[in-house]
């Protein structure tokens, strides 16, 4: 006996209900046994285990653990995609906090994931993809400034980006939170948006500069 659609369109959507409540069960036990021990050390049965499912269970939505890792970055880099697309960052530079606000509830919501990822040198490929992904959103605002300079702006985006990796690095690692991830995202985003501005206004005035002594040839 055939089921009507909505019968059928009806147990699709359970099926895909248990699919991503098992895989995010999966995704949180990975996470959560990676805040103790390194990803080689850990087994799909201890993964099974925090899951509450069976091996079997993993093996229909897994291959390996490195799988399961690939999909936590992935959404991690895919969240900070969204968050830089939505931002206004001729805005940001006068009050940078709202974005540095994403960021860390970002990092709040998978606090265990980014202080594994944040400590550990297995995670290096990953960093450098935040990394990049930071510079290549931030190279937009160059072009005003750096049109035909392609170099200097690389040097001041790796400065940024690795200097803002660098600092939740040290909160992560530091045993003395006195001061939060709030507090510290905020003095991050008016360190680097005061040196961006100064970079700009520096370069502003050098292209006023060369601007005037053109004029003054004509």
């Amino acid at each position: 006996m055939f089921k009507s659609g909505d019968e059928m369109e009806k147990n699709l959507n359970k099926k895909d209900k248990r699919v991503i409540k098992t895989r995010k069960a999966i995704i949180h036990a990975t996470i959560q046994l990676m805040s103790m021990k390194s990803i080689e050390q850990i087994t799909i049965k201890e993964i099974a285990d925090t899951a509450l499912i069976n091996r079997k269970t993993f093996y229909t939505h897994y291959n390996s653990i490195y799988d399961v890792l690939n999909d936590i970055e992935n959404d991690i880099i895919q969240s900070l995609i969204e968050i830089l697309d939505s931002t206004d960052f001729s805005a940001e530079r006068l009050n940078p906090y709202p974005l540095f606000e994403k960021l860390t509830t970002m990092i709040n919501q998978d606090a265990l994931f980014f202080h594994s990822l944040l400590q550990s040198s297995g995670h290096s490929h990953l960093l450098n993809k935040v990394k990049e992904v930071v510079k290549d959103h931030l190279l937009i605002q160059f072009d005003k400034y750096f049109p035909n300079d392609n170099v200097l702006p690389q040097y001041v985006l790796e400065f940024i980006a690795s200097g803002l990796i660098s600092v939740y690095q040290q909160w992560f690692s530091s045993d003395d939170h006195s001061s939060s991830l709030e507090e510290i995202s905020k003095l991050t985003g008016l360190l680097i948006f005061d040196g961006l501005n100064g970079v700009f206004r520096q370069r502003q005035l050098e292209l006023d500069q060369l601007s005037i002594s053109a004029s003054s040839t004509v």
